[in-house]
């Protein structure tokens, strides 16, 4: 029997002839489909014995049929989906088996179950016959197909089982009359895609397992042991490994789990979940624990910025006052509810493009990009208003019943040859102007090199 391999159209039709095409390559050009028949009217019914005058089938469907005769089997309709062949049941392949995802599947298609190994067939050569060289046990009681193998006529396809290495287009419609032959004789395993609920459950079930397993690995409570680091790396091979196994395991019994999704699953939810872990991180060290507001390190930062840009500013420095009294008195545990209090409203009375951060212990540092000192002596009795509205009492103090700030202010508006730390150094020294006028006072100060 001479086959010639002609891809199918998208959808067959009633003009497809005897001997057709029996092959459906895929989007990468590989063949794991094999068309057994089309029906040619509106309902694509599975061909029983009876029934044979609209149907066309493929030329290994029908090696196959010819063969299996011999043996008294014959097909039989299960349902519209499923074919007895002897001892085996196929069912017809349906637009999401295995890894696919809406695809043609038009006619009674299934999945070539290819077997392992490059000489699963005996071949002979066209010359090897006409020597005479064949022998009758290589012909006798078997299907025989002659075909082209030379690469020059282009009849080569690219299965599952190899990268790189194409197979003739006979040996590929060999391969779907061997299947359908040994599964109807010898119980050969048959290939189906699972049931669509079966295949996303499994997709969720193996990724939120995953993403179980690696969240434990890199958990905010241990991340920063380097041990889990290398757990991690080793418990993302394992599981792609276990995914590979576990597919591997359904497929040699017959069932085409999809693998990439899992494994696409697993990566991309490793990638989140060490992004999200890597921002955390971040936070941890430019924000501070207790107030929840920046801390000195990302005041050193933004001050830093502020003189590379030449940005004027005013920078402020505040202190609590009499806050070590108010500690004594009241104890930590209050003390640092104070601090939070004060660190919210500095944030809330500040405008949007200034910076608040704690300079350290009951000290608070502010950093107002163009504003000229005015301003920000407007904005720093504004804030002490709302220090008085919240009327935290504060019995230990010598200036007020309740906590009062002093803020020591200095404005630069040249800030080429100005360094950080001189400017901290002046605000500083406000700040202590400050206290000496009684505190709950407002120091203010221009830079020496400023304009």
């Amino acid at each position: 029997v001479i086959g010639e391999l002609v891809p199918p159209a998208p959808k067959l039709n009633s003009q497809t002839q005897t001997g057709m095409a029996d092959l459906v390559p895929d989007a990468d050009g590989r063949i794991r489909r094999g068309l057994l028949a089309v029906k040619c009217d509106k309902d694509e019914k599975i061909c029983s014995e009876n029934d044979h005058q609209n149907i066309k089938f493929g030329l290994a469907t029908q090696l196959a049929f010819i063969y299996l005769e011999q043996e008294g089997i014959y097909p039989k309709t299960l349902d519209t989906d499923r074919l007895q062949l002897g001892q085996a049941t196929f069912r017809r392949f349906a637009t999401s088996d295995g890894g696919y995802g809406n695809v043609d599947a038009h006619g009674t298609q299934i999945l070539i179950n290819y077997p392992a190994g490059k000489s699963f067939f005996e071949t002979v050569s066209l010359s090897e016959v006409l020597a005479g060289q064949v022998q009758a046990s290589q012909i006798q009681d078997r299907i025989v197909l002659i075909g082209a193998v030379a690469i020059s006529l282009n009849d080569l396809f690219y299965t599952p089982m190899s990268l790189e290495e194409r197979l003739p287009g006979v040996f590929i419609h060999a391969h779907i009359a061997s299947q359908l032959v040994g599964s109807a004789l010898d119980n050969r395993t048959v290939l189906h895609g699972v049931s669509p609920l079966f295949k996303y459950g499994w997709i969720l079930l193996s990724t939120n397992l995953a993403v179980v397993l690696i969240h434990g690995c890199i958990h905010p409570g241990r991340v920063y042991q380097q041990q889990n680091l290398f757990l991690l790396a080793f418990v993302i091979p394992c599981l792609w490994f276990g995914i590979i196994g576990i597919v591997y395991s359904f497929f040699y019994i017959g069932l085409w789990l999809p693998v990439a999704a899992p494994l696409m699953s697993i990566s991309l939810s490793t990638v989140l979940l060490l992004l999200r872990q890597n921002q955390r991180l971040q936070g941890l060290a430019s924000i501070d624990g207790l107030t929840r507001i920046a801390n000195r390190r990302s005041f050193d930062h933004c001050l830093q910025q502020c003189i590379r840009h030449h940005t004027q500013l005013t920078l402020v420095l505040c202190d609590v006052d009499y806050f070590k009294r108010y500690n004594d008195t009241y104890g930590h545990q209050e003390g640092d509810k104070c601090l939070k209090l004060i660190a919210k409203t500095l944030q809330q009375e500040v405008r949007r493009n200034d910076f608040v951060a704690r300079y350290g212990g009951e000290e608070f540092v502010i950093i107002l990009p163009n504003t000229e000192i005015s301003t920000a002596c407007a904005i720093l009795k504004r804030i002490q208003q709302q220090i008085a509205n919240l009327e935290m009492a504060h019995k230990a103090s010598e200036v007020s019943d309740h906590v009062t700030l002093s803020f020591g202010a200095v404005a630069a508006d040249n800030l080429k040859e100005i360094s950080a730390k001189a400017i901290i150094e002046w605000a500083d020294h406000a700040l202590y102007q400050a206290k000496n006028l009684g505190r709950a006072q407002i120091a203010t100060t221009v830079f020496p090199h400023s304009a």
